[in-house]
């Protein structure tokens, strides 16, 4: 499909060599920008900013919470949507990333709890395990704002974070 060639010369017992050929076309600098996105600097982060962060799994809640922290944001938990609503009503939060699949009250129900009980919610993000395509669109639907597929990277968490607060000023 590229023009090229694929093979492989092989000496049992002593190795393998592999190797292709493709055509490819010089790349010009506009080409160039549009895939390789200058890396943006996480260092010093400092949102001030307190997360609900609604996570079923343990070890998620405890990796999340690093990287959330580190970004100097307050962060509570809860453990399934029936405590997310109990403790939304106390807490005004910046941002709620929401687990999609949970006990006792999954995060798309408690979204749409959240939506029927509160005219003004802060941004929802979404997050799931859940990676195929047309799941963020579908997510959204169902009434997230964003969505994140796990695992989460600390610099997809940061950008989701940076997008929502500059839309909210």
């Amino acid at each position: 499909m590229l023009g090229g060639e694929i093979d492989v010369f092989s000496n049992p017992g002593k190795g393998s060599n592999f190797w292709f050929t493709f055509e490819a076309k010089p790349a010009t600098e506009s080409s160039v920008n549009k895939i390789c996105k200058p890396k943006a600097d996480y260092t010093n982060l400092n949102f001030d900013i307190t997360v609900l962060l609604v996570e079923d799994k343990f070890i998620n809640q405890k990796v999340v919470c690093m990287m959330l922290q580190n970004a100097g944001c307050k962060t509570e938990i809860a453990n399934n949507g029936v405590e997310a609503l109990e403790m939304f009503e106390k807490v005004n939060y910046d941002i709620v990333l929401m687990d999609i699949q949970m006990p006792v009250m999954d995060g798309v129900t408690a979204v749409k709890e959240l939506h029927r009980k509160y005219p003004k919610l802060p941004p929802i993000i979404g997050l799931s395990a859940n990676a195929m395509e047309g799941d963020a669109e579908k997510y959204i639907a169902e009434g997230m704002d964003d969505y994140l597929s796990k695992p989460v990277s600390a610099e997809q968490l940061y950008d989701k974070i940076i997008k929502w607060l500059a839309k909210k000023k």
